[in-house]
């Protein structure tokens, strides 16, 4: 369990590095911040600071561009290693939204409240409109194949499509709702969509029907994220809560993470699925990292004590709402009992 101070403002956008145990992140302050998970020692490295909102970020597949999305309808492409010099790309009209390299790196997507959906060509930094008329765009997602895009309007309406030949529409929508997030599953043609009224749903793009859903929370769901590695699917809501939940079995309770400043706005698995960082609204206390499981939780816990929690400590410390676990299970403690004469 760690908390990230550095921004001063709600936390806009997270985004790691592949394969690694750093990530950045985008805050209302105009900073965008980078942080490692294994370094103890409050490392962080202010990669940008401005007056200029950040709204989203994403990082290259191979590590060497971060994208930014400003207020300002720019993308700022950042070099993060070697000799590259930085750039701009300039297409939008309105807030850049939403941001999504392809898988093999070649092409950025970006949404924006322009209505525009564009495809950019990063070798020739030229740009294609790929817009289906969803109007004001907050959010796209890309499917692990690069096949299908998704696109999420101001209106809470869902249009799923085949951006190479811009067909195949299906729409999602529901009378009276409104749709807050949506995620495509890791390597399946499956679409995760949260609503407003806390409804969280599971897609299968190819038959365009829906598979499951549930009530997950009490107020918008505002992020959803998988984590292959465990098993999990996190949602983020207005309610202040994070919650983790088996996604093989829905009946199993989730971990509620309720320890939060304000509503969580944006959370972010690490590549390796260990650890879980939240973005909230707060002005401190606003950046979170927690392992994703009681198990790595209790070993994260018993680095930084000498002797098992009791469970009066388990709840104060760790949450009520968390199965006990043994922290230090392992050790063995020898206590000399000197006799009294």
């Amino acid at each position: 369990y760690r908390n990230f101070t550095g921004h001063t403002d709600e936390i806009k956008s997270i985004a790691f590095i592949p394969g690694q145990r750093e990530f950045f992140t985008a805050g209302a302050d105009g900073k965008i911040i980078k942080w490692g998970l294994d370094k103890r020692n409050q490392s962080l490295q202010v990669i940008y600071s401005g007056s200029e909102i950040i709204n989203v970020l994403a990082v290259s597949p191979d590590e060497k561009w971060l994208a930014s999305g400003t207020q300002n309808a720019g993308i700022r492409m950042i070099p993060l290693s070697g000799n590259e010099i930085g750039y701009e790309l300039k297409g939008h009209s309105g807030p850049v939204r939403s941001l999504i390299f392809s898988y093999d790196g070649r092409y950025l997507y970006s949404a924006s409240l322009d209505g525009k959906v564009l495809k950019w060509d990063l070798s020739t930094k030229t740009s294609t409109d790929i817009s289906t008329g969803l109007g004001e765009v907050t959010s796209i997602d890309l499917s692990s194949d690069n096949k299908y895009i998704a696109g999420l309007n101001n209106d809470g309406k869902v249009i799923v499509w085949d951006p190479e030949k811009n067909s195949d529409n299906f729409r999602i929508e529901a009378a009276g709702k409104r749709i807050k997030a949506i995620r495509f599953k890791p390597d399946e043609d499956i679409l995760a969509v949260g609503y407003t009224d806390g409804y969280f749903e599971l897609w299968d793009i190819k038959s365009k029907s829906k598979i499951s859903g549930m009530k997950a929370h009490t107020a918008d769901v505002n992020d959803i994220r998988f984590n292959s590695k465990f098993s999990q699917i996190a949602t983020a809501s207005n309610d202040g809560s994070l919650k983790l939940w088996n996604s093989k079995d829905f009946t199993t309770l989730p971990i509620s993470l309720e320890d939060n400043e304000g509503i969580v706005i944006t959370i972010e698995f690490s590549p390796d699925g260990q650890v879980i960082v939240s973005g909230t609204s707060g002005k401190s206390g606003n950046l979170k990292g927690r392992a994703t499981n009681t198990d790595l939780l209790a070993q994260d816990v018993c680095s930084a004590v000498t002797r098992n929690f009791s469970l009066e400590e388990w709840i104060a410390y760790v949450g009520k709402d968390i199965a006990f676990e043994e922290t230090c299970p392992a050790k063995e403690y020898k206590i000399k009992v000197k006799e009294i004469k």
